[in-house]
């Protein structure tokens, strides 16, 4: 800023000196009033120099808006493409679950013969995770078989056939273990 007055101040006084000697030299006749008007006209240009910086400066500043104005409309853009991606990222992950669950249902319907409904099922979502979608918690429920009219079986009571209804919960459970590496801690069996 002081730059600009030193500089400013300079030119001025440079200005007048020049208009001192142009008056000196000149004889005293009409050429002289033209020549008086002329430097005056620059003395007076020079003096109002900084004025119109100023008024340059308001053109600076609209450029500065218009450029801010830019930079807010891409700062937008890119928050919108980050919530974008998100979405995108939780509809992978919810399609990615919807097809493990089908998937389970369909090995153990292979594996037992029995029909499991998946309650939920949880994965580990981390990106940036060692163990990223493997299942953390999951929860099943036995699906009861829709048919119109069922064969009634012959009813045992023993204790033989808990044990196999037993085993096969933990044929279910070591499935899920040894294909889809699941902690069998994690697994809930639902009535």
């Amino acid at each position: 800023m002081i730059e600009v007055i030193k500089n400013w101040i300079v030119s001025v006084v440079t200005a007048v000196i020049f208009m001192v000697l142009v008056d000196m030299l000149l004889p005293s006749n009409s050429m002289k009033k033209y020549a008086k008007i002329t430097t005056g006209l620059i003395v007076i240009i020079i003096i109002l120099t900084p004025v119109f910086k100023l008024f340059d400066r308001n053109v600076s500043i609209e450029t500065y808006v218009s450029k801010y104005m830019e930079d807010l409309q891409q700062n937008s853009t890119d928050f919108e493409n980050i919530d974008l991606r998100n979405k995108v990222e939780k509809q992978r992950m919810d399609v990615f679950k919807s097809n493990l669950v089908k998937e389970i249902e369909k090995e153990i319907f292979y594996s037992t013969g029995k029909r499991y409904e998946i309650s939920s099922i949880n994965v580990n979502e981390d990106k940036d995770s060692y163990e990223y979608t493997k299942i953390t918690s999951i929860e099943l429920k036995q699906r009861e078989d829709t048919e119109k009219v069922k064969r009634v079986e012959k009813i045992v009571i023993s204790q033989q056939q808990d044990e196999q209804e037993a085993q096969k919960d933990e044929r279910v459970v070591k499935l899920l273990r040894e294909k889809f590496n699941v902690n069998p801690e994690t697994i809930k069996f639902l009535k």
